[in-house]
């Protein structure tokens, strides 16, 4: 005998194991006693303790520590004693000796009243059968325990066939892939919630196909064939009456995916088959270990969104993301601010919005304007297709909602190897004349010279008229005006107050580019007086 005594399981402990299965009938273990036998070898058909009974009382708690091994707790209190013993005995129901372990030598249990030692005394009872440690039932002066240690998944039976039914929480030590135990809760009789490393990926996927070692379910039910290479327990699966078993490998089987169970003692872990084929068109649940966050399956998508026109991001079929639309690309450092560093005419500025602040960042070079706004870059790669587009903030230096007389948004390409010029945006064409916004009255008859640089960053329209409110007044007095651009006359003309009732206008347009200077000119003649002019500008956008 060795010095830590092994337990022999009596023959009427045999005969209660022999029927015992996880779903009942059960070995239900009542209480323990301690003797004061020592040194014999304990018999299959000792019914009973050799010495005499020193000490009986009830189990303190129970865990399961693997390979059908259960560990059952059990406390000698520090007030109990003094006295020897030698024998270690588990009882079922109706005081039947279980299982019986005996030591070499007498020890001695000191009691804490009087010696002033604190003195309990534990024994950890490991019992190791054949079936699952499911089929015990203990009772502890405790109750149940509140988290139960399951060695692995065929351990975990529904609570309402369990042998221990009031147990609220379970840790499968059955490890996942990286290496962690799982939670479960107890939900219902027939159901435990996993808590913690797996994630539910098919709430209901329907049985193709079974025994109890492999499950097989329809290939196209999954959005791709990645599965295929699943790691040893990156699955977990959970038949339609509730059990657990962890998933060894998926394969081929002609239509479906075969889930390969694990069922069978791999030198870790003694995983048993199902007790059931879960039956054809039955559905189970499907759990994957992602905890490391990488993995995001199709059934965890909520609301995938199939094939529209103009969607943007979308998923026309299982498994595919596609785009329609711009996608920024947060690596390539789009969508920020651009500053004085960068030039419009990189090829390697990707497809994205920027935004550009003159005060705050700088000009980028090849701007159209200098104004602040947005920059929005389609780059179909390859440095031979590329559109900008450019769009300023706000009224972009105009009035109103509508910016009238500011920028106007502009727009250009770049192809094999050309930078074409940038050109406003216009409702005719890219190169027409563009859409002009309404007449800005800048003098009311109070001039005879007016000159001004066209800051608007657009071509205008000036207007030089006679009198009146309107671009096309009615003079007042004879004279003669005359217009210019960058100092160049371009016309003359005379208005004229005609006697009989009629008059000759002579309104004038001139057209100024970005830039340039306009100059309009009022010399009187024949009638005294007049001479005074309105000037309007309109620019084209």
């Amino acid at each position: 005998m060795a010095g830590t005594p092994l337990f022999v399981i009596t023959d009427v402990g045999l005969a209660a194991a022999s029927v015992a299965t996880p779903t009942g009938p059960y070995i239900k273990i009542t209480g323990f006693q301690i003797g004061t036998g020592y040194g014999y070898n304990p018999q299959p058909t000792d019914t009973g303790l050799n010495g005499s009974l020193v000490y009986s009382g009830v189990p303190t708690s129970y865990e399961s520590i693997g390979n059908n091994t259960l560990n059952i707790i059990c406390e000698i209190p520090p007030d109990a004693g003094p006295f020897q013993f030698g024998e270690v005995a588990l009882f079922l129901d109706g005081g039947v000796m279980f299982a019986k372990a005996v030591f070499d030598t007498p020890q001695t249990k000191y009691s804490a009243l009087g010696s002033n030692v604190v003195s309990s005394y534990t024994f950890n009872c490991l019992l190791k059968l054949e079936q699952s440690v499911a089929v015990f039932q203990i009772d502890t002066d405790n109750g149940p325990p509140a988290v139960y240690d399951i060695y692995q998944w065929s351990d975990v039976y529904p609570a309402g066939v369990s042998a221990n039914p009031d147990i609220p929480l379970y840790l499968v030590r059955e490890l996942d892939p990286s290496g962690d135990s799982t939670l479960l809760q107890n939900t219902s009789d027939t159901n435990w919630t996993v808590g913690t490393t797996y994630n539910t990926v098919f709430e209901s996927i329907a049985v193709a196909n079974s025994s109890t070692t492999w499950v097989e379910f329809l290939a196209s039910a999954f959005p791709s064939s990645t599965i295929l290479a699943a790691p040893n327990r990156e699955w977990l699966l959970e038949t339609p009456d509730g059990f657990f078993r962890s998933v060894n490998n998926i394969a081929v089987s002609g239509s479906n995916y075969r889930f390969n169970l694990n069922c069978s003692n791999d030198g870790t872990y003694n995983n048993t088959p199902l007790l059931n084929a879960p039956q054809v068109a039955s559905h189970c649940r499907l759990y994957a270990f992602d905890i490391s966050g990488e993995k995001i399956y199709w059934s965890q998508i909520i609301n995938p969104v199939t094939a529209q026109s103009g969607q943007g991001t979308y998923s026309p079929s299982l498994g595919v993301i596609a785009a329609q639309g711009l996608l920024h690309v947060p690596s390539g450092n789009t969508g920020r601010f651009l500053t004085s560093a960068d030039n419009l005419n990189s090829l390697t500025l990707l497809s994205g919005m920027y935004a550009v602040q003159l005060n705050t960042y700088g000009q980028p070079a090849n701007m159209p304007v200098s104004a602040d706004g947005h920059i929005w870059i389609q780059n179909y790669g390859g440095g031979n297709n590329i559109t900008q587009y450019y769009i300023p903030t706000g009224a972009g230096g105009g009035t109103g909602g509508t910016g009238q007389g500011g920028v106007p948004m502009y727009w250009r390409s770049y192809t094999a190897g050309v930078w074409y010029p940038w050109f406003p945006i216009s409702s005719p064409g890219k190169s027409a004349p563009g859409v002009t916004v309404g007449w800005t009255q800048l003098t009311t008859n109070t001039i005879k010279t007016f000159t001004e640089t066209n800051t608007q960053g657009v071509t205008c329209f000036y207007s030089c008229s006679p009198g009146g409110t309107s671009p096309l007044g009615t003079p007042s007095g004879d004279f003669q005006i005359s217009g210019y651009v960058n100092g160049v006359m371009l016309m003359t003309s005379q208005a004229i107050t005609q006697t009989n009732g009629g008059n000759h206008q002579g309104a004038m347009i001139i057209v100024v580019g970005a830039g340039e200077q306009a100059q309009f000119t009022s010399v009187p003649f024949g009638a005294p007086g007049g001479g005074y002019m309105n000037i309007f500008r309109r620019p084209m956008i």
